[in-house]
């Protein structure tokens, strides 16, 4: 028999909705082999059996997805390892860049999807175990999308999560502590950003939300934004990064109201006057200039909301600032 035969491959019309050249991922397109199959029904003596019989393990369905992949979008992460036991390459990535790194980060804090059930977990292994096999196995963790991960999860992306991110910012974005430490152990590097110069440290502050119009929320909260910039500070992220609009981790804790979160970037070191593209200082995004649609570059600004406590703190601390740098300013004779 052939390990490697393929379902048939089926073409639907393209949605109104897929724009930018995102393909809907929602229906079947077929191509699938065996393996494929054994992986997506957590049939772990089958995949077993399969890839002893010297199946390819990695072969890729029409969008670019192995069978390992397969498995951990489905947390099927014993079946994962198995698959790296028999030696699948944890490298190849399906068409917006995903790897099976970046599959297992995702999982980890993924909420529930629009038609799709949540798995029963059965497996002896979570995506946080299979996190750290992947590493061990040589999973590249700097790895970049091309483009937000799309309908595995009958979903239309995440607009925050595109081009040239990594696993570290996935973590990042869910505030996944335990994760972002295994990353950067193994070699993650907080330094990267998005092709607009977002890094991991400014989407912890920007604070979780979802991946995707469909996903429930993750349930992220300043205490966990600033678990992550500890971990994320401990190897050296910087706090007064900007990305393309000028936006830095500052502005997006003032555009949340988040004050734990603005004393802590303040006591590391957060410039408190730095202006984005827009002349805005965080004391202005906290007053409600320039609406809270400010964190993408060309997003326009929307339902500017007033963060009261957030701006008269953010005075406190400016004129903290200035009174300290007068106090240890040499004296004029």
């Amino acid at each position: 028999a052939d390990m490697n035969a393929r379902s048939t491959n089926l073409t639907y019309p393209q949605f109104k909705w897929v724009v930018s050249g995102m393909v809907s991922t929602s229906l079947p397109r077929g191509g699938w082999t065996p393996l494929m199959y054994a992986a997506r029904q957590n049939a772990t003596d089958a995949a077993r059996a399969l890839a002893d019989a010297k199946a390819d393990l990695n072969l890729r369905d029409p969008e670019g997805s192995t069978a390992l992949v397969i498995a951990i979008i489905n947390a099927h992460f014993d079946l994962a390892a198995v698959l790296l036991e028999k030696g699948t390459d944890p490298n190849i990535a399906d068409e917006t860049g995903m790897a099976a790194l970046y599959a297992a980060v995702d999982m980890h804090t993924l909420g529930p999807m629009l038609s799709r059930p949540v798995p029963k977990l059965v497996d002896k292994l979570d995506a946080a175990d299979l996190v750290k096999i992947l590493l061990t196995r040589g999973a590249n963790p700097n790895a970049r999308l091309k483009r937000p991960v799309l309908g595995r999860h009958h979903d239309g992306g995440d607009a925050s999560l595109g081009d040239g991110t990594t696993p570290l910012m996935r973590a990042a974005k869910a505030n996944d502590v335990p994760v972002l430490r295994l990353l950067l152990e193994g070699g993650a590097d907080p330094f990267l950003t998005q092709k607009d110069y977002t890094n991991a440290l400014m989407i912890a502050a920007a604070g979780g939300g979802r991946v995707g119009a469909y996903a429930s929320p993750f349930p992220v909260s300043e205490a966990g934004a600033i678990e992550a910039i500890k971990v994320l500070a401990e190897y050296g992220a910087d706090v007064n990064g900007f990305n393309a609009n000028g936006q830095t981790a500052l502005h997006s804790a003032a555009q949340r109201g988040a004050d734990n979160l603005v004393k802590y970037l303040a006591q590391r070191g957060a410039k408190l006057d730095l202006k984005n593209k827009q002349g805005l200082t965080p004391l202005d995004v906290a007053m409600g200039h320039g609406g809270r649609g400010g964190f993408r570059p060309g997003r326009a600004p929307v339902g500017a909301q007033v963060r009261e406590s957030t701006a008269a703190l953010l005075k406190q601390l400016m004129a903290e600032r200035t009174a300290s740098a007068s106090a240890t300013a040499p004296a004029t004779q």
